[in-house]
């Protein structure tokens, strides 16, 4: 993968839980995987967040 492909990804981040560790390529998957967990997880937050920049 070039650079740019590599900085761009969404993660899944619940407040309550553990630390993120998967990296969703495309933001319909991440809004997805946010759907099914709190539909898993009743009243807990799913929150979609996107990689904007990186540096290295």
């Amino acid at each position: 993968m070039n650079d740019r492909a590599e900085a761009v990804f969404w993660i899944v981040w619940n407040p309550e839980g553990r630390n993120p560790r998967f990296r969703h390529t495309t933001e319909p998957s991440a809004i997805g995987e946010a759907e099914r967990l709190a539909r898993e997880h009743p009243g807990q937050m799913f929150i979609v967040l996107e990689a904007k920049a990186a540096r290295w």
